[in-house]
Order: C-alpha cells, then structure tokens, then sequence
C-alpha cells in the first residue's frame, strides 16, 4: 500500500519530491513510497502552462495549481470554454478550475497545438 500522503488542495508551487514514473518493482516501489507520484508522460508543467484537458469535454485551458490526492499530483486548471454540462451542474457555484492528473493532459505549444 502507498504512504498514504494526506490530501493537500489550493498548492501553490510543485511540491517535492515528485516521481515522476509510477514504479512497478516492488524494491523500487517500496523505497519511492514516501514521493508524491505525477502520472504524466512530460515534467510536472509549471503554473501558466496551457494544457488540453483530455477527459469530459474540457478541452484548452491554463494550469493555475496544483493538488495532491491518494499519493498523485495532479494541477487546477482554469479552461478556456467550459462544457456545456459543467455549466448547468455548476450554476451559481465559484468553481473556477477543473482537476486532471499528468495522464489527462496534453501540453499546448505557444500557437496553440499539441507538443
């Protein structure tokens, strides 16, 4: 079982240390228990980075945050245009981010395509 790192939401700053690959040896496991693990495929983005949030229509937006839940980082992000059924479930709500892991996003290129 993992170390079971308490949930931490509104972070600021990347905390430390971060893995940045979930790793399957049980030596290697065992030993990396203590990090916070970051599912994506690239470096955790720094905040202002834009991402396609690719799960539920979300879509482009800009990383404001970061979050930690069940041992993963994971970042807020503000979109860009938000899905028409976020809009009625959120009516009159503050929401102003979406959360994805490293897995559900893809990083933009300063023009606007995927890297």
């Amino acid at each position: 079982m993992g170390a079971n790192i308490v949930a931490k939401y509104n972070l600021e700053e990347i905390p430390e240390p971060v893995l940045s690959r979930h790793p399957f040896d049980p030596v290697e496991k065992k030993a990396n228990e203590e990090k916070i693990k970051w599912s994506g495929p690239v470096p955790v983005p720094q905040k202002g980075t834009r991402v396609i949030v690719r799960f539920n229509g979300f879509g482009k937006g800009t990383i404001k945050g970061y979050f930690i839940e069940h041992d993963w980082l994971g970042v807020y992000v503000a979109c860009d245009k938000w899905p028409e059924w976020w809009i009625k479930q959120n009516k009159g709500t503050k929401h102003k981010y979406c959360m994805a892991f490293g897995a559900e996003i893809e990083l933009l290129a300063p023009q606007g395509e995927t890297l």
